[in-house]
């Protein structure tokens, strides 16, 4: 599932096709686009929201054009090999991430289909998640290893290392300001780290969510949304370090897999095995 930063729309994909709705009329968008040779496995909105992008399993990204559900093009991405498990998009949407099955990292220009930056990873068992700061200095991965691994891509080099989870990372999500990251774990456990300081800040689970699926801050940075295999959305403040969440939000019937924000913060979007997308007035959710 993706939310487009203006908030106007929404887009979720399954069995190898993608819908588009407009969130003020409610209304699905026609799709007027061909499909892909494989499954989806990222989608994400330019940064003005008039283009849709979506990476297949083959590795090529469509652009479909918002406003009418219609393609504008296909980018294939040469040099990939293998089968990959996990992406992400930068945030001002040049560069999009995968790592495949030999654990390698490549992170490539969507506007030229050039490889960037080919990181090999250190891990040794399948990459899950992987994540960009904002700013776009800091890269991130984790999965089945249980550590998460932190480059600086400025310097091309490994700098961070955190350990503590001790079963799959599902989840990693960047602060805003890119001082912390959260971490999502199949241990039941949500974690904050203190980047600069390489150290965790705080441990967080209830004992009655599960496996966590999906963490994300809010734009404002001052709270940390995470979902579980308790098909519920817990909302956690930053500065408080509380074993409890602050709010849980309950409304879809299997698990949530993805969380996004709009630009402004105002919206909140779950996307759900229950074949479902709900859009969460932020400001009246999370008191």
């Amino acid at each position: 599932m993706a939310l487009a930063p203006n908030g106007n729309y929404v887009a979720g994909t399954a069995r190898g096709v993608i819908s588009l709705w407009n969130i003020k009329t409610r209304q699905e968008i026609p799709s007027k686009s061909f499909r892909s040779g494989g499954l989806y496995k990222g989608i994400a909105f330019s940064k003005d929201s008039m283009e849709l992008y979506s990476v297949d399993t083959s590795f090529n990204l469509t652009v479909t054009d918002t406003t009418k559900n219609r393609p504008l093009g296909i980018q294939e991405f040469i040099g990939h090999k293998g089968n990959y498990y996990a992406n992400a998009f930068s945030s001002d949407r040049t560069l999009v991430a995968n790592a495949n099955s030999n654990r390698r990292i490549r992170l490539w220009e969507i506007n030229t289909g050039k490889q960037k930056i080919e990181i090999r990873s250190g891990f040794k068992k399948p990459i899950i998640s992987l994540a960009f700061s904002a700013d776009m200095k800091f890269f991130a991965g984790a999965g089945e290893d249980q550590a998460i691994r932190i480059w600086d891509l400025t310097e091309r080099n490994q700098s961070i290392v955190l350990n503590g989870h001790t079963d799959r990372i599902e989840s990693i999500a960047f602060s805003p300001d890119g001082k912390m990251l959260a971490s999502g774990s199949w241990d039941g456990t949500m974690r904050l780290w203190d980047i600069e300081a390489k150290k965790q800040i705080s441990q967080r689970a209830n004992g009655r969510m599960g496996g966590i699926i999906e963490v994300v801050f809010s734009t404002d940075g001052k709270t940390i949304v995470s979902t579980s295999t308790s098909n519920q959305i817990q909302l956690w403040k930053v500065d408080q370090n509380r074993q409890m969440p602050t709010v849980t939000l309950s409304g879809h019937n299997g698990w949530i897999r993805t969380l996004e924000f709009s630009a402004d913060g105002k919206t909140l979007a779950s996307g759900s095995d229950d074949g479902t997308i709900l859009i969460w007035d932020w400001d009246k959710v999370q008191n």
